[in-house]
């Protein structure tokens, strides 16, 4: 099994950027490529979320066919009225939606209170 990294590497206007794994709050696809959130801004990423969510499923979860977060910062997840639920991160302002088949995992995960493995 490779060793996970500790960093991300892109590029910013023609400049190689390497963000700490350990910055990235979540990954998020759209179309064919993933942006790294983090405190600083947004990276680009040009790999598949699917290899992401296995390369760091200690650190982060999925909670939607486009989303993964990082579990160390779950604060809670609530449900709504029409029975879909939402996420809180410690540190983003806006929720986000959780897929009912991966509602459970979460749970779990929250239940748990996994640290961090990054």
């Amino acid at each position: 099994m490779a060793e996970q990294r500790r960093g991300l590497p892109s590029r910013y206007l023609g400049h190689p950027v390497w963000v700490p794994v350990d910055w990235v709050t979540h990954f998020q696809a759209d179309s064919k490529y993933v942006a790294a959130h983090h405190p600083g801004g947004d990276l680009l990423l040009s790999e598949p979320l699917k290899a992401l969510e296995e390369e760091f499923s200690g650190c982060f979860l999925r909670i939607h066919r486009s989303t993964l977060v990082r579990i160390d910062r779950i604060v809670s997840m609530r449900r709504e009225r029409d029975t879909s639920c939402l996420l809180t991160l410690e540190g983003i302002e806006d929720p986000f939606p959780v897929a009912r088949r991966h509602a459970a995992a979460v749970r779990r995960a929250i239940a748990a209170r996994k640290s961090s493995s990054c």
